[in-house]
């Protein structure tokens, strides 16, 4: 009796872990087959069908309240947002734009909060500063780039080379790159497109440090430099404020001889100092990111790239 027992409590414990990804994987289907099956909606092969209802029967798969205010007619959506982040809140503008127009209902999360979320849609802003248990239908996510959904995001790749060509222009010949870590999509673009502008204009005289995205980061950095570059390029603004602090504490000299360059366009870097930066246009993502979410013909089990234009902003004396 007591194997018993523990056993029913296993298969209870395992079937809370059970998703419509994993349902979608046992049957051999896409996961919108396998929502298309449990909302009722779309054409679906019967074999198809079959195969989903085999698989939701045999392990007693229950639908989500997500799932069942879908079947009513209406999509659970919500918006996860990163509001320490200036961009993110950019971003968000947009979205609410769309959502206003289309008089769209939506669950605000911030990304602090705790606990497992689920939704029929949900789009995220911005990289998340802790892991979240998120379960959706469609995933969308907006000025960050994720492997599980669709993307759209600024081209920080080209952002990069765009400003490594413009200092260049500026008659800039030794460079320094300030990056918060590669293993985050936007630093690991920015670095990318910052190589290939070495690469084009033979520049050698160039190092690249990789490290926290805080003005500390960029403040410490620069004031370790054995040498004053011609050009200090930074992959987040707020890297280049510390940047220019750190030039700021080393005298009217420095501030002449080095150009600084952020990304982000932000006002953080409201300074007496000139600077170049980078406009990513955010509340435009928003309002994509926010076009496609409510569009069934994007669907997130087919992962998509959307790369937006950038600009190099010159606030140079």
């Amino acid at each position: 009796m007591l194997l018993a027992t523990d056993g029913r409590a296993l298969r209870r414990e395992t079937l809370k872990r059970l998703t419509i990804k994993d349902i979608a994987s046992r049957a051999g289907v896409s996961v919108s087959t396998v929502s298309r099956v449990l909302n009722n909606k779309g054409n679906v092969d019967n074999m198809l069908r079959k195969k989903v209802m085999d698989v939701v029967k045999s392990t007693g798969f229950r639908p989500s309240n997500a799932a069942v205010s879908f079947r009513k007619g209406m999509d659970s959506i919500g918006v996860i947002a990163n509001m320490d982040d200036e961009t993110s809140v950019k971003v968000l503008k947009g979205v609410l734009q769309v959502f206003s127009q289309r008089g769209v209902w939506f669950r605000f999360v911030s990304c602090n909060d705790p606990g497992e979320l689920s939704f029929d849609k949900v789009l995220i802003t911005g990289d998340m500063p802790t892991p979240m248990q998120i379960q959706a239908q469609k995933k969308v996510y907006a000025g960050t780039w994720c492997a599980d959904g669709v993307s759209v995001c600024p081209n920080y790749y080209h952002s990069a080379f765009m400003v490594g060509e413009h200092l260049y222009s500026k008659g800039a010949r030794n460079f320094i790159l300030i990056t918060g870590e590669i293993k985050k999509y936007k630093h690991a673009r920015f670095y990318a497109g910052f190589l290939k502008a070495m690469y084009v204009k033979k520049i050698d005289e160039y190092s690249v440090f990789h490290g926290e995205v805080s003005a500390k980061f960029g403040f410490e950095t620069t004031k370790k430099l054995p040498l004053i570059p011609d050009a200090i390029i930074c992959s987040d603004d707020v890297l280049a404020l510390g940047a220019i602090k750190a030039l700021e504490s080393e005298g009217i000299n420095a501030l002449h001889k080095t150009i600084i360059a952020g990304c982000g366009n932000s006002l953080i870097l409201s300074t007496n100092y000139s600077f170049v930066t980078v406009e990513t246009f955010a509340e435009n993502i928003g309002i994509k990111a926010a076009e496609i979410l409510l569009n069934d013909l994007y669907e997130s089990d087919s992962p998509e790239t959307i790369l937006m234009p950038t600009k190099v902003i010159d606030h140079l004396d």
